[in-house]
């Protein structure tokens, strides 16, 4: 069991999963950005809102015969829920990275982290042993300069395990473990709207929430749109978004959403 959880932590669970995939950016993990963000609160106008409900209660009728038109504590959860998506996604939209960017960034961390592993002295080395007995006490000579017993074990234990050289590449090791892995979660294909993907998802959660059905969507068979009360629904929810986060093609993020992955 110690044996599977050294294992385990070596690479961290990036590493010891990596061979799971391929992997999504925004569906199977989280994009990268920031430990910390600010979430905006956009503003919507009652004229919006009453078009996005009128939407979703006509599909309500027509599908699941729920009359949701009047129920005003329904109401408000939609609210709620079409506003947290448009906030998370101009949130994503401004504070994910740049993918190319990031895989360069994970590159040239690579690079340093090999590079500081080159100059290390080796373990064998006068400046290695130096090192270790002037930390643990061991290089002094006059008894009042070194160590009780207790503190020197304390001291060797700790450079042995943490502070020392082979301690350092150990754990750089790790990271590097844990970059290899992070890297084959991204892969080096250009996500595909992982941003508008994860939008959408969360509108298709909000109608799941309202009617008790998830979002269906068909296809016009001539110009291949995606058509339908959610379609309708999604784009009228993009319009609403600031000229500048709207999302200028829909139907790839739709047909996902319509799929309804294992959640």
């Amino acid at each position: 069991m110690a044996e599977d959880l050294e294992h385990l932590v070596e690479g961290g669970w990036c590493y010891f999963c990596r061979k799971n995939g391929p992997f999504v950016v925004g569906t199977d993990f989280e994009a990268p950005g920031p430990q910390a963000r600010i979430l905006p609160h956009l503003t919507i106008g009652q004229t919006d809102w009453d078009q996005l409900w009128s939407l979703l209660t006509k599909a309500a009728d027509e599908h699941s015969h729920l009359d949701i038109s009047n129920d005003a504590m329904r109401r408000l959860e939609f609210r709620n829920g079409v506003s947290t998506a448009l906030d998370w996604y101009v949130s994503d939209c401004v504070f994910q990275a740049d993918l190319p960017g990031f895989r360069k960034q994970l590159h040239a961390v690579t690079e340093a982290i090999n590079r500081f592993k080159s100059a290390l002295p080796d373990k064998a080395s006068s400046l290695d042993h130096f090192l270790c007995g002037t930390y643990t006490g061991e290089a002094f000579t006059r008894d009042q300069l070194r160590p009780s017993q207790h503190q020197l074990m304390a001291l060797k234990r700790n450079w042995q395990e943490r502070t020392g050289f082979r301690a350092i590449e150990h754990a750089l090791n790790r990271m590097l473990r844990n970059i290899e892995g992070a890297q084959t979660l991204i892969g080096g294909r250009k996500p595909y709207q992982h941003q508008s993907k994860a939008f959408v998802r969360s509108l298709a959660g909000v109608w799941e929430k309202a009617t008790g059905q998830w979002p269906k969507s068909g296809r016009h068979p001539i110009t291949g749109r995606q058509t339908g009360p959610f379609a309708d629904f999604v784009r009228t929810a993009n319009s609403v978004l600031p000229k500048r986060f709207r999302i200028p093609s829909l139907d790839g993020a739709i047909r996902a959403a319509c799929k309804r992955p294992d959640r």
